[in-house]
């Protein structure tokens, strides 16, 4: 048996078998993909029917396992935001430059024994979270501390998570939680194509997974969320740029190097949508007025009734994101185009899009296509997407 050590990897290096990748060869051949599928139902012995007593008691167990879970992620994450706020100095007057934030060690400061593991996820997440809000909480005072509510993903490492696939297709999601190990089958079907097959490379690779988590969406179901390692897609003979604009008359305009316009995408349904939705909750607003003496049951079924239909137009509006950048992408690669770039300075056509998921989005894409993703440093903007200068510092 061979017991000969191999070599001690440098930062930013990975090992995939016996070959080792430096930090640049890793990225520009890999990016990091995330896939949620919904759980259909436990894993029971075979035979049993969906409305058998085994699964009935299953869906039980698997329900108190996943509550434990969620009580415990959601308490260690609020405990952490508001463990991170008590560290923080107050502020004294002429203060006028945000100090740095001060060192703290969240994980040594409790006992995480029995999810170890999960908790260091959990208070990594938050504190990240916490990074980015600190200096509109702690020292603008414009933004109030996060708050997690119930319940919270709880995330499981890669090492504890497997996927295991049947002699049916079927594939099933095995993971060790504090109170018990579970396994769930996931849901399958032609809908399900592209999911299923992230979920075979990852079964087929387990060096490439990532971290995974399990979490209820609003409505109710539970899913599972599996990140890993993908490889990118080569595009040959690739040079040039698609730039893309936004006009006060249209969401995108495409143009070339030589500023020749290659298409456009009005966006004036993603537009009505948006309208509607917003004129829909004040109108909502105006009619709940406590002056109105509206009785609790009829304001809870307008309330119902509201989040339902902003539910709907939210999805409607996240549906026309992904397929605007998949027709974005895809010009860019019919063109055999190597770089992407995004001029959104000019918001005035639709300011109250969610500018943020867009362009997070399309960045994600493009580096899965493996093209190129740039975008100059854009100026601060109001809501009807004029340009405001920075605001000034409360002495």
């Amino acid at each position: 048996m061979d017991t000969e050590k191999r070599p001690r990897l440098k930062k930013g290096e990975k090992r995939i078998g016996d070959t080792i990748y430096t930090a640049a060869e890793w990225k520009s051949k890999y990016c990091i993909r995330a896939v949620v599928i919904p759980i259909v139902s436990p894993v029971v012995a075979p035979g049993a029917g969906p409305q058998s007593d085994a699964v009935k008691a299953a869906w039980t167990e698997l329900r108190a396992i996943l509550a434990n879970a969620w009580t415990l992620s959601t308490e260690a994450a609020n405990w952490a935001l508001r463990r991170l706020l008590a560290n923080e100095p107050t502020r004294q007057p002429g203060q006028t430059k945000c100090p740095p934030m001060p060192p703290i060690y969240l994980y040594g400061e409790r006992d995480w024994t029995g999810w170890s593991n999960s908790a260091s996820s959990v208070l990594r997440t938050v504190e990240q979270t916490y990074r980015a809000k600190r200096y509109e909480c702690v020292w603008m005072s414009s933004n109030s501390l996060p708050v997690v509510r119930y319940p919270y993903p709880y995330p499981v490492k890669n090492v504890t998570w497997n996927l295991v696939r049947d002699e049916g297709g079927r594939i099933a999601f095995e993971a060790r939680f504090p109170t018990g190990r579970i396994g769930v089958w996931l849901k399958a079907g032609p809908q399900w194509k592209r999911q299923i097959a992230m979920a075979n490379h990852l079964m087929d690779h387990p060096e490439l997974r990532s971290e995974a988590s399990v979490y209820k969406k609003n409505d109710g179901s539970i899913v599972v969320k599996l990140v890993g390692w993908f490889p990118k897609r080569e595009q040959i003979n690739a040079e040039g740029m698609l730039i893309l604009r936004t006009t006060k008359t249209e969401f995108i305009v495409g143009f070339n190097t030589a500023d020749e316009r290659l298409f456009t995408i009005p966006g004036d349904r993603c537009k009505d949508w948006i309208v509607r939705t917003d004129a829909m909750r004040q109108r909502w607003s105006d009619s709940m007025k406590y002056e109105l003496r509206i009785p609790k049951r009829a304001s809870r079924k307008n309330m119902e009734d509201m989040q339902r239909q902003v539910e709907k137009n939210t999805n409607r509006v996240h549906t026309w994101i992904d397929q605007t950048i998949a027709a974005c992408v895809g010009h860019a690669k019919r063109r055999r185009l190597e770089t992407v770039s995004i001029d959104d300075s000019e918001r005035e056509f639709m300011p109250h899009f969610p500018w943020h998921r867009f362009l997070t989005r399309l960045e994600q894409v493009c580096n899965r296509e493996g093209l190129k993703f740039e975008r100059p440093s854009p100026a601060k903007t109001d809501a009807t997407g004029r340009k405001v200068a920075k605001p000034k510092e409360p002495t």
